[in-house]
C-alpha cells in the first residue's frame, strides 16, 4: 500500500502463484473492503481535522438555536407530546434534535448495522463530538415484521393475534422497504437522544421557552388562523376536526394558546410514530391512570377469570351475560370485575339452567360482548408492560 497526497492509503491489488504439485493455485487479495474502510477513515480523520480548525463557540451555538425557535413554523414543530400511562410526557421533538446538530456542528452521528438476518436486525447509533472526542452511543433491535387488519395477496403471514378490540391482526414478514421504514423511525428516536445529550441543559431549556413564547404570540395574535392550521395539520393524520373538538371538550374554533401548544405536541408525537390518536384519547379518557395496586388487582382477577373459564366455559358466559357485560373483559372497571369473579366463585353460572346458559350466551356472543378471555388477558398484559417500557425510556 502506498500513500497518496491527502494521507489515505490506497489499497491495490497484488496476485501471487504457488506451485502444489502439478496445480498452481492464483489468489488475489480482496480491494474493495480495504479501500471502502480506508475511505471512511480519511472521511473521519477529515472531520476531526476540521473540527480542530474550526471550534465551537457555545455563544454562537445558543444564538443560531435561538433564532430557530423565533420562527413560529419551526416552534410549532420543536416538542412533542406523548401520553404514557395516563400521564402526558413532553419533551424536545425530533426536528429540535435536528436544529440542534446544525447550531452545535462538529457532530458525527452513524447508523451501523451489527446483526441481520430474516427475523431481525440488530445495529447501533453512534454520536461523536468531534472537538471533545466523547463517542457516545445506544443499540437498537427489532423484529422484521408488520401488523396488518387485512392480508393482500402474496404477503408473508408468519402469525395472528387478537387486539384489545377484539379484533384479528396479521402478523407478516417485512419487506425491505417495511424493515428500512421500521429502523428509520426507531433510529430517528435514537438520534434524539444522542444529540440532547450533548446540547448544553441550560440552551436546550431556554430554547424551549422561546418555542412556547413563539407560539403564544401567533395564537393571541390570530386564534382562528391557529385552529384552521390545527386540524390542517391534523388532517394529514386522518384525524377530523370533530375528533379535536371531542379531545378538547369544545369547538377548534375556541382553542386557547395552552391548547394549542399541546395539541401540536402531540401532532408531532403522532408524525414521528410514537404514539397514535387511539393512545390520546385512551388518556384523554382516563386510560391507563390507574396505580400500580389497582393494576395489580384487576390483572389478579382477570387471571381468575380466565382460569375459571378454561375449566368451565359455559358457567363464564353465563356469569357475563348475568352482569351486563357489554365490552371487552379488559376494558370493565374494577367494580365490574370484583362482581363477576364473586359471581364465578359463588358458583353462580352452575346454578343456571342450562337453557338459560345457552341462551345467555349466544347473545353474548352476537353482540361481540365475550371474545376470547385467554386473548384479551395476554394482550391486556402485554399493552400494560409496554407502557411501562416506553414511559421509562
Amino acid at each position: 500500500m502506498t500513500e497518496n497526497g491527502t494521507g489515505t492509503e490506497v489499497a491495490k491489488a497484488a496476485t501471487t502463484r504457488e506451485s502444489f504439485g502439478a496445480h498452481e493455485i492464483t489468489r488475489t487479495a480482496e480491494t474493495a473492503t480495504t479501500a471502502a474502510a480506508a475511505q471512511a477513515q480519511a472521511h473521519v480523520n477529515a472531520m476531526y481535522i476540521m473540527a480542530e480548525r474550526k471550534p465551537r463557540d457555545i455563544m454562537e451555538v445558543r444564538k443560531r438555536l435561538l433564532e430557530d425557535c423565533k420562527r413560529r413554523r419551526f416552534a410549532e414543530e420543536a416538542e412533542y407530546t406523548l401520553p404514557r400511562a395516563g400521564k402526558k410526557i413532553t419533551g424536545p421533538s425530533i426536528r429540535f434534535a435536528e436544529a440542534a446538530l446544525r447550531a452545535l456542528r462538529n457532530i458525527h452521528v452513524k447508523t451501523i448495522v451489527t446483526y441481520e438476518d430474516d427475523d431481525k436486525r440488530v445495529g447501533e447509533v453512534i454520536a461523536i463530538d468531534l472537538e471533545a472526542n466523547i463517542p457516545i452511543s445506544s443499540g437498537f433491535s427489532f423484529d422484521k415484521t408488520v401488523e396488518r387488519k387485512k392480508l393482500k395477496g402474496g404477503e408473508d403471514l408468519v402469525g395472528t393475534r387478537v387486539n384489545s378490540q377484539g379484533q384479528k391482526i396479521h402478523i407478516i414478514r417485512a419487506t425491505e422497504a417495511d424493515a428500512l421504514m421500521k429502523q428509520e423511525s426507531i433510529v430517528s428516536r435514537i438520534r434524539r437522544n444522542l444529540i440532547l445529550q450533548l446540547l448544553p441543559g441550560d440552551i436546550k431549556d431556554e430554547a424551549l421557552e422561546v418555542c412556547k413564547e413563539t407560539m403564544r404570540s401567533g395564537d393571541a395574535e390570530d386564534p382562528k388562523a391557529t385552529a384552521r392550521k390545527l386540524c390542517d395539520a391534523f388532517g394529514t393524520l386522518g384525524v377530523t376536526p370533530r375528533q379535536l373538538a371531542d379531545y378538547l371538550g369544545h369547538s377548534v374554533e375556541g382553542v386557547t394558546p395552552d391548547e394549542a401548544a399541546e395539541l401540536r405536541g402531540i401532532f408531532a408525537s403522532i408524525r414521528d410514530k410514537e404514539s397514535s390518536w387511539a393512545d390520546v384519547m385512551e388518556t384523554r379518557n382516563g386510560g391507563g391512570s390507574e396505580d400500580e395496586k389497582t393494576k395489580s388487582e384487576r390483572m389478579k382477577l382477570l387471571q381468575k377469570i380466565a382460569t375459571r373459564r378454561v375449566q368451565d366455559a359455559d358457567a363464564v358466559k353465563a356469569v357475563l351475560a348475568d352482569a351486563g357485560v357489554n365490552v371487552p373483559v379488559d376494558k370493565l372497571p374494577l367494580e365490574t370485575l370484583q362482581k363477576v369473579a364473586a359471581m364465578l366463585e359463588a358458583g353462580h353460572g352452575k346454578k343456571a339452567s342450562e337453557q338459560t346458559v345457552e341462551s345467555k350466551a349466544e347473545t353474548a356472543e352476537d353482540d361481540g360482548d365475550h371474545i376470547n378471555l385467554d386473548k384479551e388477558l395476554d394482550d391486556f398484559a402485554n399493552r400494560d408492560a409496554d407502557d411501562e417500557k416506553e414511559a421509562r425510556s
